[in-house]
Formats: C-alpha cells, structure tokens, sequence
C-alpha cells in the first residue's frame, strides 16, 4: 500500500526540480508517524534525499540540487596541478627550502623582495611558507653558495695547474 502511494505522489510531481533527481522509490527511513518515506537520488552527487510522502513541496530538492550545481561549477573553474599532470615533488625537507630559495632569487637575478610578494607566496606549498627565509637570510644564503662554487673552481684550477 505504501508502496503504491510513494510511486503515486512521484508520479504527480510536476515541478522542474525533479529533473535533477533519478525515479524515486520507497525508502528504508520511516518519518516521524512511522511510515517510510521517499528517497530521491540526486543525478549530479548520487545523494539519496528522503522526503515524508506526506510532504509535497520541494523546496529541499531545490536547495540540494543548487548546493550540487554550485559545487560542480566551482570544481570546473579549480584545476589542481594533478589535473593538468602534475603529480607531485616528493617531500619538502624543511631544511632545504633556504638553499631553495636563494637558488631561484640567484639564478634568474630575481629580488629578494620577490620571495615574500603575495602572488608568489600564493604558489608556495604550505610547508615551504611556513620555513621562508627572510630576505637577509636569503642574501647570507646566495653569498655562501657563490663562495662555495667559488672555492669548488679554485680546487679544481689548482689541479689542472699543478
């Protein structure tokens, strides 16, 4: 009997709303007077809704297939790096990110300044924020690399000459 009422109540639903939701069937939830209710899935995130068959609006369906549309469109506009192939770097080793640093600021002559620009810091994975140097750390950094490079060359044009 309550079977034939459920299918009875989804086949009078004239509303829009239902487009969003595959054919509905009785559910296993029973409402407060102790008759089941009526599961709609939603088609975008296969969310089961239950609604009591005595309960003809559709304001909730609404509110759900909205949530739903809003997530789906806010999805397509954030691409993740995995999504355009980039599948990840492996570990951040805290201690690793001054020399990270000074690197990208020597190679390309960048400004120290650079590091802490927001558009940049926006790029930066959350372990790397949290250990960024500061601008005069960075520049001791450069200054050590390029004397170690240049120590490395001295050694090596002492053993060609000698």
């Amino acid at each position: 009997m309550q079977r034939n009422r459920a299918r009875k109540v989804a086949a009078n639903a004239v509303s829009s709303s239902y487009n969003n939701y595959h054919v509905p069937e009785l559910s296993d939830q029973k409402d407060k007077s102790g008759r089941f209710m009526i599961a709609y899935h939603c088609k975008m995130c296969f969310t089961k809704i239950n609604r009591p068959m005595s309960d003809s609006s559709c304001g909730n369906l609404n509110k759900h297939a909205a949530l739903c549309l809003r997530k789906q469109q806010e999805a397509s506009k954030t691409r993740t790096l995995a999504s355009v192939g980039i599948t990840g770097t492996g570990d951040i080793d805290p201690k690793e990110v001054p020399q990270l640093c000074a690197v990208w600021c020597a190679e390309a002559a960048r400004p120290f300044s650079a590091l802490v620009d927001a558009s940049h810091k926006a790029l930066l994975h959350p372990k790397v924020l949290k250990h960024l140097p500061t601008r005069k750390a960075v520049s001791k950094d450069i200054h050590m690399l390029y004397s170690a490079i240049q120590d490395n060359y001295r050694t090596v044009l002492k053993g060609l000459y000698t």
